[in-house]
């Protein structure tokens, strides 16, 4: 009998991607609801409020080297700039 492959390894597998930081795969994988029934487990909400971050400042900054308007956008306030990366980085 063989022993059970670990998870992380099979799907590290399917994404093409060996991880290392084994505990920061395990947090990013881990739902609130769960590591509130396990103590000392961290969730992905911190990571997920990252990512969202990181989504939104790469979407600002294609948008701002490739929008026709960009050269209307230069000193436009926050208010103009913001509803068209809104609309790509929310959903």
């Amino acid at each position: 009998m063989t022993a059970a492959a670990d998870p992380r390894d099979a799907l590290s597998g399917r994404l093409g991607h060996a991880f290392q930081g084994l505990d920061l795969l395990r947090e990013a994988l881990t739902h609130r609801s769960f590591a509130n029934e396990i103590a000392g487990s961290r969730d992905n909400e911190r990571l997920a409020l990252l990512g969202d971050a990181v989504l939104s400042l790469v979407v600002a900054e294609r948008l701002l080297a490739t929008a026709p308007e960009r050269s209307r956008w230069a000193g436009a306030p926050r208010s103009r700039c913001s509803p068209p990366r809104s609309r790509r980085c929310s959903g």
